[in-house]
């Protein structure tokens, strides 16, 4: 077994919700930390995706992921369309999946 497989055996995610954005200059901002991770697909358009005083340009087919919970915007240009899933990877403590990864992917 890798060391991914084993890890994830341990720290499952679950899926807390999935949800789809589509319009004209949507945007979503999440100011509350939270104990959980989320992953943005965007599948139309281009947006800005803000972290931790850091900007990212998004065009269609990227993926993001937002570790632990942590503050963030998305800001769509014109038409766009997103998934977002919110992931529960169980106990924060000791767990590799937040600790060895930057807060956005």
């Amino acid at each position: 077994m890798d060391r991914l497989s084993s890890l994830l055996s341990f720290f499952s995610p679950r899926a807390e919700f999935v949800r789809c954005f589509h319009g004209e200059g949507l945007s979503y901002d999440q100011s509350e930390p939270y104990p959980m991770s989320d992953i943005f697909l965007l599948y139309e358009g281009e947006a800005e995706f803000f972290c931790e005083n850091q900007r990212y340009a998004l065009n269609s087919g990227d993926l993001v992921w937002v570790a632990l919970g942590k503050p963030f915007s998305i800001k769509g240009k014109g038409s766009v369309a997103w998934v977002q899933a919110r992931l529960d990877f169980g106990q924060v403590k000791n767990n590799p999946l937040y600790y060895s990864l930057p807060a956005v992917v």
